[in-house]
């Protein structure tokens, strides 16, 4: 057993500790698992993260939208994109609901999203959130920024797929 899963149990362990900080732990080491590129078991994290909100606070808590995002991220990376479109809209919804429709989070998820319908050639989608995306994260980060960066190769791949070509102003 390696010395962060025993850390985890041992946090298991711990009465009376807080639910955000507890979901904060399991999404943390789901984060590092991810980048280990170990999909499966930074995926039951990232659900443990979830359940741990969702049992204090409920399903519609704004506390939720990390998790929801990064085990949607993690279906789309491990190219199970019917498993990640419900999440990552649901966290989107959540997102808008909460933070309102041109916050820089809400860009960020509009991305992913965008990247996920280019795996599934959806094009015309794929190019509209895209460009929604822009609309929001244009005016918050400079043109070098590598989120601006990655939505305008995100544009110009989408955009050899579809008749009209998106132009950003």
């Amino acid at each position: 057993i390696n010395a962060e899963y025993m850390g985890l149990e041992m946090v298991n362990d711990t009465p009376n500790i807080d639910p955000i900080e507890l979901s904060q732990i399991y999404s943390n080491y789901a984060d590092f698992l991810t980048l280990k590129n170990e999909l499966t078991l930074a995926e039951q994290y990232y659900l443990k993260s979830i359940d741990t909100i969702q049992s204090k606070y409920g399903q519609d808590s704004v506390l939720l939208v990390r998790g929801i995002h990064n085990v949607g991220l993690n279906y789309r990376d491990s190219f199970k994109c019917d498993k990640a479109e419900p999440l990552l809209l649901r966290a989107l919804t959540l997102s808008k609901e909460h933070h309102g429709l041109k916050h820089q989070y809400v860009g960020i998820i509009m991305v992913n999203i965008a990247t996920m319908y280019k795996q599934q050639r959806r094009w015309r989608e794929a190019q509209s959130m895209t460009v929604d995306a822009y609309d929001i994260l244009g005016k918050i980060l400079d043109e070098s920024h590598p989120t601006i960066l990655k939505i305008k190769t995100l544009l110009h791949d989408v955009g050899k797929h579809n008749r009209h070509n998106c132009i950003l102003a």
